[in-house]
């Protein structure tokens, strides 16, 4: 895929990558595609940016991180303590040579957990 109708969110660190157990070479960096980036404009107009925002500061600096190998996808989370309560987010990515978004979620039913299902997440 061509980056340049790209937005990079961030890149897979070296650290990451040893605790993970894979080494992405220089295949590390993470974008969004900028039909991904009318989808979320078309359905936040006025919030797209700060989702984005999020989006990347969850790749930066994620809780879990869960690698796919056999569907080649990374899954980022990171717990939120809002209003006494834990708020999950998940960050997707699919993997075309280099990294790119897939989606943004908060896990607050049972089934968006089944993209997790047999995987090893890891604490960083």
């Amino acid at each position: 895929m061509s980056t340049t109708e790209t937005v990079k969110l961030g890149k897979v660190t070296k650290d990451l990558q040893r605790k993970i157990g894979v080494d992405f070479g220089d295949k590390d960096k993470i974008y969004i595609l900028e039909k991904e980036l009318d989808v979320i404009a078309a359905t936040d107009p006025s919030g797209y940016l700060a989702k984005v925002h999020e989006a990347s500061f969850i790749i930066q600096k994620p809780d879990i991180v869960f690698f796919d190998e056999e569907r080649n996808k990374l899954h980022f989370v990171k717990l939120y303590f809002i209003n006494d309560m834990f708020r999950i987010v998940g960050v997707s990515c699919f993997r075309d040579g280099q990294f790119y978004f897939e989606k943004m979620y908060v896990l607050n039913d049972k089934t968006k957990y089944d993209s997790f299902e047999g995987l090893e997440g890891v604490i960083v």
